[in-house]
């Protein structure tokens, strides 16, 4: 996770643990997060989240993953992606768009 200020200048980042809840990712630590967020000294105006890589069940012919960010039970970012299994193209994981894997 990366704090970055109005000047678009990274100035904090760290790593954190997320579990999987129902159909779902999410902090482990929510108040971790939220201690580490209060202790920086610069204004925030954006947070940018990166995962590690996704492993997904796919299906031969065309297959999609959909991720929403969520603030307060509200949808603040949607990202998703399509990719296609073709019948030699063996399992997956999650990959670029239109690709076959």
């Amino acid at each position: 996770m990366s704090l970055i200020d109005e000047n678009e200048n990274v100035f904090a980042q760290s790593s954190f643990p997320w579990q999987k809840v129902g159909n779902m990712i999410e902090p482990a630590n929510h108040a971790a997060i939220a201690s580490w967020v209060a202790s920086t000294s610069t204004d925030i105006t954006r947070v940018e989240i990166s995962l590690m890589e996704i492993s997904v069940d796919t299906q031969p012919g065309v297959n999609a993953f959909m991720t929403s960010l969520y603030v307060n039970n509200n949808v603040v970012g949607v990202a998703a992606d399509v990719w296609t299994v073709g019948a030699d193209c063996g399992s997956s994981q999650f990959g670029s768009t239109n690709q076959c894997l």
